[in-house]
C-alpha cells in the first residue's frame, strides 16, 4: 500500500494506479486531515462521485 501523502483530494485522484479508485485512502490527504473527520467524509463522497462521473478506462503502464 502506498505511503504517499497528498496535499489535496484532487492530487489523490491523479494517482489511480497507486491507489485504486475504489480504495482511495483519504487519511493520507492533508486537506482532509485539516478539515476534520466529518468534513472529510463529505469531501470523500463528493470526490468519489466525481470519479464515478468519469467513465475513463485507465490502464497502468507496464
Amino acid at each position: 500500500m502506498s505511503r504517499r501523502r497528498f496535499k489535496s483530494c484532487a492530487d489523490m485522484v491523479i494517482y489511480p494506479i497507486i491507489e485504486p479508485v475504489g480504495q482511495l485512502d483519504f487519511s493520507k490527504c492533508v486537506d482532509c486531515l485539516k478539515m476534520g473527520e466529518r468534513a472529510a467524509e463529505s469531501k470523500v463522497a463528493e470526490i468519489k462521485e466525481l470519479i464515478a462521473s468519469f467513465s475513463i478506462n485507465q490502464v497502468p503502464c507496464s
